[in-house]
């Protein structure tokens, strides 16, 4: 419960900061995440996981897939040049989501509720961290998203396959926003 009130407030902390700049805002976030995965991290017993190299593969593909919709909207809006500067930080908070969200928050709530509450809860928190960001009209898109990498944590027993598709999914969409 503890570790769940400290992502909320640390997604409320962002949306308060943001009136101070994207990358203050950004950082704090980070930093409180960071103090929560810390915090964290000894009490998640571990899963039997897939090996590396199939969670990768698959996690490269649930990527895919979340990108997949867009391809229909038309071609991309940007070109790739300026990627690498935003898609290096956002590859970084993306991974630190992933490493709290799904390898603590649905980590314990699985432990404490089962595989479907687990599921579930990861999912409602990850898309009610977007909120600030994003705004209420994104949340069935942010909820469908954390569904989808939920639901690959608890297939894989991995996180790293769901920050690959996280990362993924965020670099497609800036591509077309």
């Amino acid at each position: 419960m503890a570790l769940t009130a400290l992502v909320f407030s640390a997604s409320i902390a962002r949306a308060l900061l943001a009136p101070f700049g994207t990358t203050f805002s950004t950082a704090a976030f980070l930093a409180c995440l960071s103090i929560g995965w810390l915090a964290a991290r000894r009490s998640v017993a571990r899963q039997a996981a897939w090996s590396i190299l199939p969670s990768v593969l698959t996690g490269v593909l649930v990527g895919g897939l979340l990108v997949a919709p867009m391809y229909a909207t038309g071609p991309p809006m940007r070109h790739v040049q300026g990627i690498l500067p935003w898609g290096a930080g956002t590859a970084l908070v993306a991974a630190i989501e992933e490493a709290v969200v799904r390898g603590q928050v649905q980590s314990l709530w699985t432990g404490i509720a089962g595989v479907t509450r687990g599921l579930l809860v990861s999912a409602g928190v990850f898309a009610a961290m977007h909120v600030p960001a994003y705004g209420l009209s994104a949340m069935p898109v942010d909820l469908a998203a954390g569904l989808t990498l939920a639901g690959l944590r608890a297939l894989t027993g991995r996180v790293a396959p769901c920050a690959i598709a996280h990362v993924g999914a965020d670099l497609g969409g800036w591509l077309w926003s």
